[in-house]
């Protein structure tokens, strides 16, 4: 072969060498590019905590952007983002305080229009070397809008799906409050209802509350009070009173009330507690058989009239053995103790004598010791100045429960 032609066949091949190195390095640095930009987008997506490690980069105008990509920043391409794990919703949802499903919307979605997740890169690294695996220590991912410039470490979308979390939230918490409220309006209301039937109802009969005094004054007035108490605990109006409805009539009453105030003065005890409320329904019940009629609603009323006007003759009697200045004196120094008060055993002593000329026989001491502790129950009501628990009641507090008709106030109400 002439040596000319082959000096062309060797620089033909050298050409063709050339240019298939020349392409292989081309394709072989689009391809690290790629890996690179599709690896940041990914990394951004999975660890969103990572926004938040440098303060965000200053807004640039439109003659100096061009130079800062070129140095120092890669746009990432999240074409080839995959599907966001389990993990990675996890993490962004706690990253940003979302719940999982505003994580899973917010991953899947894509960028606002003009926005592009961006990487800050110092140059003092070559690309092989951000390539190699040194980049996640060296790049901070943050997202640029490139038509206002402006410029944020959080994603776009977190303000967006953050505020919809905590509006949906707080309608739930809105909504729970306003149910509360409702129920506790309709309750009230319920309560309210029926106080004011039963006031209606009382009033009506009545036309005014009585006092207990008056009340005891005369036959047609404890038939009234019994008939008061029958229409209105009486919801069937079956004629008699079961014990639920005794016991639900009671309850139904405001005991600050006047109406609530009357019947106190009746029956004489806190129909809040059950116990009490069950055994006054079994003293009123005196045929055992579950129900309450009017006529033993009527003698349940006439007996506590013969009892008061019992206690007011008994108590004048005692009274009237001495003059008007000394007869308290005198009551209170015949059961005082040694240190000048009285005691629970004391007032005992005085019930148990009072008991023997009620009844003509003592009374038992659980039948005393029961009606000394709701005499000293007033007491108990008592600021320390005026009574003194520990050492008992003094002549003058013994004078106050006894000015309005000694002992008569303690001996009519039951305390």
């Amino acid at each position: 072969m002439p040596p000319k032609q082959t000096q062309l066949i060797v620089l033909a091949a050298g050409a063709v060498s050339l240019a298939l190195w020349g392409y292989g390095e081309y394709s072989k640095s689009r391809k690290k590019k790629s890996i690179l930009s599709k690896s940041l987008s990914k990394a951004a997506f999975e660890d969103p905590s990572i926004f938040h490690h440098a303060p965000a980069p200053p807004n640039q105008n439109d003659d100096d952007l061009a130079d800062f990509l070129e140095g120092d920043t890669v746009i990432l391409d999240d074409a080839g983002v995959l599907a966001p794990s389990v993990e990675e919703v996890a993490r962004v949802a706690n990253g940003i305080g979302v719940s999982r499903t505003v994580a899973l919307k917010l991953l899947s979605d894509a960028l606002p229009d003009d926005w592009k997740a961006c990487k800050l890169v110092e140059m003092s690294h070559s690309e092989d070397e951000m390539v190699s695996g040194g980049f996640d220590d060296i790049h901070s991912i943050y997202y640029f809008n490139f038509a206002t410039g402006e410029s944020s470490w959080d994603h776009p979308l977190v303000v967006k799906y953050k505020g919809e979390q905590d509006e949906k939230e707080k309608k739930r918490l809105e909504n729970i409050e306003s149910e509360k409220r409702s129920n506790r309006t309709l309750q009230e209301a319920s309560i309210a209802k029926k106080r004011e039937r039963m006031e209606r109802r009382l009033s009506a009969i009545s036309k005014k509350p009585v006092s207990l005094e008056k009340m005891f004054a005369g036959e047609d007035e404890i038939v009234i009070t019994s008939k008061i108490i029958m229409d209105t605990f009486d919801i069937n109006k079956d004629g008699v009173l079961s014990k639920k409805e005794f016991t639900n009539g009671l309850r139904g009453v405001d005991p600050k009330s006047k109406v609530g105030k009357h019947l106190i003065e009746i029956f004489g005890i806190n129909w809040r507690q059950k116990k009490e409320v069950a055994g006054l329904f079994k003293q009123i019940d005196v045929d055992g058989d579950g129900s309450l009629t009017l006529e033993e609603l009527t003698r349940y009323v006439e007996k506590l009239d013969e009892t008061a006007d019992a206690h007011r003759t008994i108590v004048a009697r005692r009274m009237s053995s001495v003059s008007d200045d000394t007869k308290e004196r005198a009551i209170f120094d015949k059961y005082k103790n040694d240190a000048g008060y009285l005691e629970i055993q004391h007032f005992q002593k005085m019930w148990k004598e009072l008991g023997s000329e009620l009844a003509g026989k003592p009374f038992s001491d659980k039948q005393c010791k029961r009606w000394a502790a709701k005499t000293l129950k007033k007491l108990a009501g008592m600021s320390e100045e005026e009574y003194d628990v520990e050492k008992g009641v003094t002549y003058e507090l013994f004078q106050s429960l006894t000015a309005s008709g000694p002992l008569f106030d303690i001996c009519t109400k039951r305390l």
